[in-house]
């Protein structure tokens, strides 16, 4: 049988070992602490690349798009809608160099079809796109840098030209004279090509055998009318006041 001062030494030399033990466990504890942390510390910095990336991303992207937003027109119409290409060819066609806001001011299927309401909402404005949409589809208009009235007759520059978006083409004026013609039973009106007819804005008049004299290929802004007047019924017309910045 063990006396006392044995069992005392094996139960300190049990207690050593554990001891140690649990030293190494502590050992290993702190090593895998210290490789989570490292590893923690990795990703933290994965996560702020990760952010910077998608900032860096997110800057890039507005920034085209903000670039992208400036080559197009500036409107809401219910006519062309959303159709970036149309807004980007009447932007280059006005001016490429300049921003450019269309507003409002008279739409038929709003305000009615009767001329005078167009002169009401629509004269004195300055600059000015008209677009109307034919009911056979074509989508059309004139642009002037000039007044509408009610009065003064025939106006005259070099800026004024009509299009046709179907077919992406500008028709340019090829003279001066003639550019835009105001009077009360007129609508929006150049030289053998717009709305005059009963008063109303519901027809454009084409008047393909003289346009051609002072529009570049003019008699195509509508089907092919090389031969005399033609009248297209319009399914809706806009008028915007355009504003350059």
């Amino acid at each position: 049988m063990k006396d006392m001062t044995e069992i005392i030494y094996e139960i300190k030399k049990e207690n050593d070992t554990l001891k140690k033990e649990i030293s190494e466990i502590k050992n290993e504890c702190n090593k895998l602490k210290n490789i989570t942390d490292t590893q923690n510390n990795e990703i933290t910095k994965i996560k702020e690349q990760m952010t910077m990336l998608l900032d860096y991303h997110n800057k890039i992207k507005k920034e085209k798009e903000e670039e992208e937003e400036k080559k197009l027109l500036k409107i809401e119409s219910s006519i062309i809608k959303e159709n970036n290409e149309y807004k980007k060819a009447l932007k280059n066609w006005i001016n490429s160099n300049k921003k450019i806001e269309a507003q409002l001011l008279y739409k038929k299927s709003r305000d009615g079809d009767q001329i005078s309401k167009f002169h009401e909402l629509c004269d004195n404005k300055g600059p000015t796109l008209t677009i109307f949409k034919t009911e056979d589809g074509n989508i059309g208009g004139i642009y002037t840098p000039l007044s509408w009235d009610d009065h003064t007759l025939w106006k005259n520059d070099l800026d004024t030209f009509m299009f046709n978006l179907n077919k992406s083409e500008k028709y340019k004026k090829l003279k001066n004279d003639y550019s835009t013609y105001s009077m009360k039973n007129y609508g929006p009106w150049s030289y053998a090509f717009g709305f005059h007819i009963t008063d109303q804005m519901n027809k454009i008049q084409h008047h393909g055998t003289d346009i051609n004299d002072y529009y570049e290929n003019g008699a195509n802004i509508l089907p092919n009318n090389t031969n005399g007047t033609k009248y297209f019924n319009v399914s809706d017309v806009e008028v915007f006041k355009i504003n350059e910045n």
